[in-house]
């Protein structure tokens, strides 16, 4: 049996597949390299050819903006000029740092200012700590809530919410419950639990009695799920974001520490060797002058 694939396509996909690859690839480019300056090029050369400037200095400056978003796009960091960049080599080298290690701390990373590093502040750390929780706290609440099983609905006119598979309808938190056997039986009883009007335990009966309350909950429950998934995805991509920032904080911390420890016991050896050939030079004009 052929496979319906090899003939029929969806015409709508086909058409606009090309053009939003080509978009999430420029978007990528510019979020990655800060500019898209190397796009308009590509986009220059495509249509005018490739001509290059013929003026040394306009070469010459394309061919440093080429550079620099070459550097922001691969490596992740601000870089504005060539000279930047050979202190930031410089840097690496004299402190063993790998680059690798100042990409997962480049918020910290200021290749403009003369202190590369900068020590991420208390309240930052507090914050995203906080931020953290709420959010595993949100999506604990979630899970806890379970909306695929239950229907979160709230009554228009006394504003009481309540929750039902249709089979059972009580409290969000369980305080009162009834279920749909209840009606046949006294909706007075109903009335006293729930503080329900007496309209509203009357739309409720009657809606399980004709079906269309069974169909109201369905559509609801589908809707409350989509709902909670995506929400809870958030949470989540929130809680890893607020993970990897506190990481990344704590990395940039351990690794200032090291540099300033590093940097008192250079300044000691100095200041040992300062001191030695000082002594060293008292001593020899002691020793001239008693030769004298």
């Amino acid at each position: 049996m052929d496979s319906i694939n090899q003939f029929v396509q969806s015409p709508l996909f086909s058409k606009i597949a090309t053009p939003v690859c080509a978009l999430i690839m420029i978007l990528l480019f510019w979020w990655r390299a800060g500019s898209i300056h190397s796009v308009f090029d590509r986009i220059w050369r495509l249509t005018a050819g490739k001509t290059d400037a013929e003026d040394p200095t306009l070469k010459a400056f394309f061919q440093r903006n080429r550079e620099l978003e070459k550097f922001r796009f691969v490596y992740r960091l601000n870089a504005q000029s060539i000279d930047q960049i050979k202190r930031l080599d410089r840097w690496l080298q004299e402190n063993s740092v790998d680059i690798s290690r100042l990409q997962s701390i480049r918020r910290w990373v200021d290749l403009g200012k003369d202190d590369l590093l900068s020590k991420p502040p208390t309240g930052y750390i507090w914050a995203k700590g906080i931020t953290f929780l709420s959010a595993m706290l949100l999506f604990w609440g979630i899970s806890i809530l379970n909306p695929s099983h239950n229907a979160y609905l709230q009554m228009r006119e006394s504003g009481i919410w309540f929750r039902t598979d249709f089979r059972e309808f009580q409290a969000p938190l369980g305080a009162w419950k009834f279920s749909a056997e209840d009606c046949k039986d006294s909706q007075d009883d109903i009335l006293m639990k729930t503080e329900f009007n007496k309209h509203e335990v009357s739309v409720i009966c009657d809606g399980i009695a004709d079906g269309s309350l069974k169909k109201f909950v369905t559509e609801s429950l589908k809707t409350q799920t989509w709902l909670a998934a995506i929400f809870a995805a958030i949470l989540m991509l929130t809680g890893i974001s607020n993970v990897l920032a506190l990481k990344s904080a704590a990395d940039a911390r351990e690794l200032i520490v090291r540099l300033n420890k590093k940097a008192q016991a250079l300044n000691m050896v100095r200041n040992d060797e300062q001191a030695d050939a000082g002594t060293d030079a008292h001593g020899s004009v002691a020793l001239e002058s008693t030769t004298a």
